[in-house]
């Protein structure tokens, strides 16, 4: 009992800095935008939902979710399987393989926006091969196409983290259990399909909720490339939010991060309302 309640102590004390963090940072500012957007005089939240650009925000929002989330997860779970299975092997160098996986993460958001600039401009690397093969050249940052580049940067930038997430899942996998399935002769197919992916729903929903996340930390290459105003495929809500601001348009930025708060809390709440239901079943 003493060392448990030292325990519980230590824990109250190094919780006490980020949770007065995150009410002071993040839940006050919440609070005091939402009884803003609700006492202003005229009605926000009606102005707001008939708004043709906030529908347009809302819609390339979710479809970049819909597109990105997938894409995300199936090249940070295939990325993960190889390395796991070169962890496994002992392969030399293995540990040199996952830093360069885990590196986009760490380079600046101006050197990735510099680089795009360079690669996929008008006058950039990609055109440039294409005039020397006699193709005609892409507008790729003034046209419908930036919404494929703006996906690659965030496939780019976000599949290590989610990579190491799910190598934690796989590698708390029984190795017998595998060893097992492959004496069986079950494929590799087979086995990530039948052992892995029900062993670690956890991680991948813990993972989905990092890549919503990265959805909208992506905004900064956006308006590093692209600015307040970009291509209508690619306007989504942190353009709306951000403009907003500049806007001086307190009250409509109050009443939109209100309905995006309470749209993304109950997406969130539904992942963890189903890893709870499968914990209970396994």
């Amino acid at each position: 009992m003493k060392l448990k309640f030292k325990t519980s102590i230590y824990g109250i004390i190094f919780s006490i800095f980020s949770v007065f963090g995150f009410v002071l940072f993040y839940l006050y500012p919440f609070i005091i935008s939402l009884i803003k957007s609700v006492l202003t005089s005229t009605n926000q939240y009606v102005l707001l939902l008939s708004s043709q650009t906030f529908k347009l925000a809302i819609t390339n929002t979710f479809k970049f979710i819909l597109i990105g989330i997938p894409i995300l997860y199936i090249v940070s779970l295939l990325t993960a399987v190889a390395m796991n299975r070169l962890f496994k092997c002992k392969v030399k160098g293995s540990g040199l393989i996952l830093t360069f996986h885990v590196l986009p993460m760490l380079i600046p958001s101006s050197v990735v926006a510099f680089f795009i600039q360079v690669f996929f401009g008008k006058y950039g690397v990609i055109n440039g091969i294409f005039n020397q093969m006699n193709m005609e050249t892409v507008d790729w940052l003034n046209s419908p196409k930036v919404f494929m580049v703006l996906l690659v940067i965030y496939i780019w930038k976000n599949y290590g983290y989610c990579m190491i997430i799910l190598m934690g899942g796989i590698e708390s996998i029984p190795n017998e259990s595998i060893e097992a399935a492959r004496i069986e002769g079950a494929n590799g197919l087979t086995i990530l399909r039948k052992i892995i992916l029900p062993q670690i729903k956890s991680y991948s929903i813990f993972a989905g909720m990092i890549g919503i996340i990265g959805i909208f930390r992506v905004f900064r290459e956006s308006y590093m490339l692209f600015g307040n105003y970009p291509d209508s495929s690619i306007y989504m809500i942190q353009n709306f939010m951000n403009n907003c601001f500049y806007s001086l348009n307190y009250n409509r930025l109050a009443a939109a991060s209100t309905i995006m708060v309470a749209v993304f809390t109950i997406i969130v709440l539904a992942f963890l309302y189903r890893d709870n239901e499968w914990r209970r079943k396994v």
